[in-house]
């Protein structure tokens, strides 16, 4: 039998310690770019860019992820266990793996390249964020019954890493869409800081949502701590 202790404190400091580290990185990338020329600094630049893909912010997002899913799947699995309705965790289970997959193979841009041919502008220019804007209304609208289930602090945080992640997926990405409308511009200062806020506040919520669900499971087992057991057996 092997026993993992994760202090859920070491867990948020460690998560969001990153997120600081890969912002601040990120920042002094743009210093480099824009004030004084240097785009690249011995690939550094790229490396930490937010605006970049297959680089360290786009595997730290996709892990954190990768961690809901799984946070999801065991919250699916003790609820189930506990002889509880457990059928919207697990949804949210696949919903997280498949966010995991587009992160990592950009299935939005694809699907706005798809939609590109009918012209939206402003807001929609990136016009991906109207069938995933309905899809999160309608997951959120079906979690409703559950969340109303769970204790008010954690139903509470749920909400907030919910809106903020929303926020930095949808809403950043709206004026994101506003911006490239009215300077005509791919790239600029103001985008690039526009997407820093966007994947800022998407890693962000991502967290607090993985702290969250990790509230629910030690809830669940009445623990401090949340304890792995893999019995070979």
């Amino acid at each position: 039998m092997f026993v993992q202790r994760i202090s859920l404190r070491n867990f948020l400091v460690t998560a969001v310690g990153i997120l600081v580290v890969l912002l601040s990185a990120d920042l002094l990338g743009l210093v480099s770019r824009y004030a004084f020329g240097h785009p690249s600094v011995y690939g550094l630049v790229p490396l930490f860019d937010f605006w970049g893909e297959a680089n360290i912010p786009t595997f730290y997002n996709t892990s954190l992820l990768v961690l809901n899913s799984l946070l999801f799947f065991i919250v699916w699995k003790v609820h189930r266990q506990a002889g509880e309705k457990a059928g919207y965790w697990g949804l949210f289970s696949v919903v997280f793996s498949f966010l995991a997959i587009d992160e990592h193979a950009g299935i939005h841009e694809k699907l706005n390249e798809a939609l590109s041919a009918l012209h939206f502008t402003g807001a929609f220019h990136f016009a991906w964020i109207i069938p995933y804007s309905l899809a999160a209304l309608a997951f959120g609208l079906a979690g409703i019954p559950t969340l109303l289930r769970l204790e008010t602090s954690i139903r509470i945080r749920l909400f907030c890493a919910g809106l903020v992640y929303v926020l930095g997926a949808v809403g950043m990405e709206a004026f994101e869409g506003l911006h490239r409308t009215a300077s005509g511009v791919e790239r600029d200062f103001i985008m690039d800081l526009l997407v820093a806020g966007e994947e800022t506040l998407e890693m962000l919520g991502l967290i607090m949502c993985a702290y969250s669900l990790l509230l629910i499971i030690i809830n669940q087992v009445q623990g401090k701590q949340l304890i792995f057991l893999l019995n070979p057996q």
